[in-house]
């Protein structure tokens, strides 16, 4: 019997750090995915638009987008149709954003 003691425990301390083992082999591969599917492409594009209504004044919209590295600008720009029939500015607006560095801390409870 004690003999079986001992053989129990020992399967538990093999199972124990296989169990820690494969957790941590888990998350890793979690953060690394989650690490390399990170689109980190430069992008750009631009896109018009021209609403034409019955009721309101016709206008034109034009859309940026601008990414290289960590830093995206977006540009909109409206105009609308002045009394001579062409298209004036009316207004722009640019959003730009920064994406900083993704900071992952793992834990481990060991014990």
């Amino acid at each position: 019997m004690r003999k079986s003691h001992i053989a129990g425990s020992r399967q538990f301390f093999v199972l124990r750090h296989l169990m820690r083992a494969l957790i941590f082999w888990v998350v890793s591969a979690a953060f690394l995915d989650a690490q390399t599917s990170l689109p980190n492409a430069d992008e750009s594009w631009t896109a018009n638009s021209e609403n034409l209504t019955t009721h309101n004044n016709p206008y034109r919209t034009t859309e940026s987008h601008v990414k290289s590295g960590n830093r995206t600008v977006d540009n909109t720009i409206v105009e609308v149709r002045g009394p001579d029939g062409k298209y004036e500015f009316y207004f722009r607006v640019e959003t730009e954003t920064i994406q900083e560095t993704p900071r992952v801390r793992l834990f481990c409870v060991c014990g």
